[in-house]
């Protein structure tokens, strides 16, 4: 009878070192993606003040969407104007947003295009299609998965590309 107390318990210790690693992996692989690039968001205000021109911060968000990843700091600079600058350790991209088209004109694009309350908006930044700023619509958070995605032209509100599914 020792004896099996003693498998137990060796055993016991075997489910608990296989088992935190295990959950350590799961906890891991459901949490968002952060780039291995991405500052702090400390460090994404300081830069967007000291190199994107930002003097009053507004908000500060994480784009998820398209890859790489940036904090984009949307604010005013000392003349009052509303600008948007993408972060990752770096900056890497100024807009001043009185040059493109107002998110509610997006709004009301996205509206045209068959979107129905709620949805979602957000002014994105592709380096790899030749640095475009694009107004992103989808009918759900960057998280869940979509029926319903569009990009239009920052400046001219034109469609880039639309996808349904």
């Amino acid at each position: 009878m020792l004896f099996l107390i003693e498998i137990l318990k060796s055993l016991k210790k075997a489910f608990f070192l296989l088992f935190i690693p295990v959950l350590t992996l799961f906890c891991l692989s459901c949490t968002p993606r952060i780039g291995p690039n991405l500052g702090s968001e400390s460090q994404a205000l300081r830069l967007a003040q000291e190199k994107g021109g930002i003097a009053k911060v507004e908000s500060v968000e994480i784009c998820y969407m398209p890859e790489p990843i940036y904090r984009l700091v949307i604010g005013l600079d000392e003349k009052g104007e509303e600008k948007a600058v993408w972060i990752d350790t770096d900056v890497r991209k100024v807009v001043n947003l009185k040059e493109g088209i107002p998110q509610s004109e997006a709004t009301q694009i996205a509206k045209d295009h068959g979107f129905a309350e709620p949805f979602y908006i957000h002014l994105i930044y592709q380096p790899s299609e030749g640095g475009k700023v694009l107004w992103r619509v989808t009918d759900a958070p960057p998280e869940a998965p979509r029926n319903h995605e569009l990009w239009l032209n920052f400046y001219d509100g034109r469609t880039i590309w639309e996808w349904k599914g």
